[in-house]
């Protein structure tokens, strides 16, 4: 039984997910300016050995961090998904689409643990 376990184990590491997607943006960070003081700036890094893509960002005011979320990227079977936590408590889970040129989001948020639930439908 330990050894099926090791097994099923050491192939899900010679497996790595397949968010080839995600490649472009490893490594880097992006931002986004909403007015001249007030920037969206996310980071992406491979977790595990790539097994996961850890998506960081910030929404600052000039210096001040005024909100920040971290979205976990994933393969779940033969779909993209992801699970989003921000800094007021809210969480959003769903769905990666992706085409040559543009990523497609959609699922659920819950912007803050006391925010009603509200549909994700969004593209990159």
């Amino acid at each position: 039984m330990i050894a099926v376990v090791f097994l099923l184990a050491s192939q899900a590491i010679a497996e790595p997910a397949d968010l080839s997607p995600f490649k472009p943006f490893l490594g880097a960070c992006w931002r986004a300016d909403f007015s001249p003081t007030v920037h969206d700036t996310h980071c992406f890094e491979a977790m595990y050995g790539g097994a996961h893509v850890r998506d960081r960002h910030e929404v600052q005011d000039g210096s001040k961090t005024i909100y920040a979320g971290e979205t976990i990227y994933s393969a779940d079977g033969p779909d993209l998904v992801f699970a989003y936590y921000n800094s007021l408590g809210g969480v959003g889970l769903g769905k990666v689409g992706s085409t040559e040129k543009a990523l497609g989001f959609t699922g659920s948020m819950r912007a803050a643990p006391n925010k009603p639930e509200q549909e994700i439908d969004s593209e990159w």
